[in-house]
C-alpha cells in the first residue's frame, strides 16, 4: 500500500519538477510499481556517474551516458491512466545538463530542454524492451515475473493465468478417475468465507523422463477446487507455501518428485543451432505433459501428431515455438500450451551449452 501511495503522490518529490517545456513525458502502458523497477533498470545500466533512485520514485543520476553525450538528468515515474491505452504509468525526463553536476555547479532545477524528446524515447523504448521481454519469458516457462507481492491479495492476483501442475488431484463430482497431478492454468480466483476457490483450465497430464506414461483423471475442460481454512490476511510468505503445496512450478514440481534438475531462467540463450555438428549433444525432454483433449474436439473425433519446432534454449526451457504441422486450431493450441510446461537438458557442442532449434511431435490420441 505504500507502494502505491508513493507512485501517485507526485508532489512528493524531493526534487520537485519545474513545469515547463523543458521536461519531456511519455506514456507507458506498464504496472506502475513494474515501470519503475524497470525504469530503475535502464537508468542503472548507462549512468557512469553516481545515482540516487530512491526518492519518492525520482532518479537523479550525476553522469548519464546518452546519445547526446553524457548528461546529468533527473527521471520521475507517475502512475497515470490514457484515455486509449488504459492504466499505465508517465515517464519524465530532465536534462540538467552537459557533464556532470559536480564539474557544472549548477542547481537540481537549473534544466535544460534540449534533448529531451530524444532522451525520453531512448530509455522509453527500453523500457518496453524489458516489459515484452517480460512477457515473452511468461509465455515461454509459463509463469508470470511479477514484482513480489505485498500482501496475499496481491499474491493470489498474480497466480491468475500462471501455468502450474496441480497436484494430487482426486476428481470433482462425476469426474473421479483416480489421483494424478495435471497442468493447468488458473483463471480465476474468488474468497469466500474462510475457504479459497481457484478455476483452472484442464492443460494436460505431466509425465517425467524417468517414470512410466501417466493417463489423465479428468476429461473435464476446467473445474474448480478450494483451499479451506485459508486466511486472506496472512503474509504472503506463509501463501506463497500453502499455495506451492497444491499448485507447483515445472521446477517445484521436478523437484518434488526427486528429478535432479536445476537450470535458472535465462534470455542469454544466444542464436540457435539449426544444423548438428559432429560431437553434439541434444539434450533430452525431463518433464513433458500429454495434451488435453477438449470436449469440442473429442466430439468431433480429431487425433493425431502435432509438429512442433522450437528453441531449447541453454536454460532448458523452449523458446519460440512453432506449428510446423498441426491438426486443428484447437488441438494446435494445445499443444502448445503443454509444451510451455516442457524442460530439456540443455544441448551440449563439447563442453559448452548451446541453444538449438528441433522439431518434434506432440500426440494426441483418442483412448
Amino acid at each position: 500500500m505504500k507502494i502505491t501511495v508513493a507512485i501517485l503522490a507526485l508532489a512528493a518529490l524531493a526534487f520537485a519538477l519545474p513545469c515547463s517545456a523543458q521536461t519531456a513525458d511519455t506514456f507507458i502502458k506498464s504496472d506502475p510499481l513494474q515501470c519503475w523497477l524497470d525504469t530503475k533498470d535502464v537508468v542503472h545500466r548507462h549512468a557512469t556517474g553516481s545515482v540516487d533512485d530512491e526518492t519518492s520514485h525520482s532518479i537523479k543520476v550525476d553522469r548519464y551516458t546518452s546519445m547526446q553525450g553524457t548528461l546529468a538528468i533527473l527521471v520521475h515515474v507517475n502512475a497515470d491512466t490514457d484515455k486509449k491505452k488504459g492504466d499505465g504509468c508517465r515517464l519524465y525526463v530532465g536534462i540538467i545538463g552537459q557533464g556532470s553536476l559536480s564539474e557544472r555547479g549548477d542547481s537540481i532545477n537549473a534544466w535544460r530542454g534540449g534533448g529531451n524528446i530524444r532522451l525520453i524515447h531512448q530509455i522509453a523504448d527500453e523500457v518496453v524492451a524489458l516489459q515484452k521481454e517480460r512477457e515473452k519469458k511468461m509465455k515461454t516457462v509459463g509463469m508470470a515475473l511479477s514484482p513480489p507481492p505485498q500482501n496475499t491479495r496481491e499474491f493470489l492476483k498474480q497466480l491468475g493465468g500462471q501455468h502450474l501442475i496441480l497436484r494430487h488431484y482426486t476428481g470433482a463430482s462425476g469426474d473421479a478417475k483416480g489421483e494424478c497431478d495435471l497442468a493447468v492454468e488458473v483463471i480465476a480466483i474468488a474468497f469466500e468465507k474462510s475457504s479459497l476457490r481457484l478455476r483452472v483450465r484442464n492443460i494436460g497430464t505431466p509425465t517425467i523422463a524417468t517414470a512410466g506414461q501417466n493417463y489423465a483423471c479428468s476429461d473435464l475442460d476446467e473445474f474448480s477446487f478450494g483451499i479451506n481454512g485459508f486466511d486472506i490476511d496472512q503474509p504472503p510468505a506463509q501463501t506463497e507455501k500453502i499455495i506451492g503445496s497444491v499448485l507447483q512450478t515445472p521446477e517445484a514440481y521436478l523437484a518434488a518428485l526427486g528429478v535432479s534438475w536445476n537450470v535458472a531462467v535465462s534470455t542469454e540463450n544466444g542464436a540457435p543451432v539449426t544444423t548438428l555438428r559432429p560431437g553434439m549433444k541434444i539434450g533430452k525432454a525431463v518433464l513433458m505433459v500429454n495434451p488435453h483433449y477438449t470436449d469440442a474436439s473429442r466430439k468431433a473425433h480429431i487425433e493425431g501428431n502435432v509438429t512442433v519446432s522450437c528453441v531449447i534454449g541453454t536454460d532448458g526451457r523452449p523458446h519460440d515455438p512453432k506449428i510446423e504441422k498441426g491438426l486443428s486450431t484447437d488441438l494446435d493450441k494445445r499443444a502448445l500450451d503443454a509444451l510451455t510446461f516442457y524442460r530439456f537438458q540443455p544441448a551440449y557442442d563439447g563442453d559448452q551449452p548451446v541453444a538449438v532449434r528441433v522439431p518434434f511431435q506432440i500426440s494426441l490420441r483418442l483412448y
